[in-house]
Order: C-alpha cells, then structure tokens, then sequence
C-alpha cells in the first residue's frame, strides 16, 4: 500500500486527508494550515478525475482505493456536522459548551 501511496497523487492526498482530520481533531487545531483536510481532499478529488480520464488508470487499483479515502472522508465530514446539529438541536443547553 505505501508504494501505492507513493506512485498516485490522487492516493496519496486521500489518504493525508483521511490523516490530517484525524490529526486535526485529535489535537485540537494545534496546527496551522499545513494541515487542512479541505485542501488535501479537494487536491484528491481533482488527481482523481484527472486518473479517471485516462483509460489506462481506470484500471489502475489505486483509483479505487482513492475512491474508497475520499468518499470516507466525506463520511467523517458529513458524521460530524450532523452530530454537531443534532447536539445543537437536542440539546440546546450543551451548545456553548
């Protein structure tokens, strides 16, 4: 897989997507803006439809793993904003918290 990483862009921002948000939420916005997941994310999703215009890397298994990173950081993204509405909405009082 790291060899993977290493020969796609596309799966190679995927993937520091996937890290730095977790990276991010871990510690609490410590870093600055070298570690943005929107930036990473949007650098994969633009490696990927370039990947997918060429026929030869639609073959290519790293386009598939890039699929799978991005779209789960789009779950990590979206589980989280709801929570954060759900917890606003619910539970009113928590929200300055």
């Amino acid at each position: 897989m790291n060899s993977m990483i290493q020969s796609s862009l596309g799966l190679s921002d995927a993937a520091k997507a996937i890290g730095s948000l977790y990276v991010r939420r871990q510690h609490k916005n410590q870093y600055g803006t070298e570690m943005n997941p929107l930036r990473f994310y949007a650098a994969g999703l633009s490696s990927l439809r370039e990947d997918l215009r060429d026929s030869n890397m639609r073959r290519n298994i790293s386009v598939l793993w890039s699929s799978f990173f991005l779209g789960l950081f789009e779950v990590c993204i979206l589980s989280s904003f709801y929570g954060y509405i759900n917890i606003r909405l619910i539970m009113p009082h928590t929200a300055n918290v």
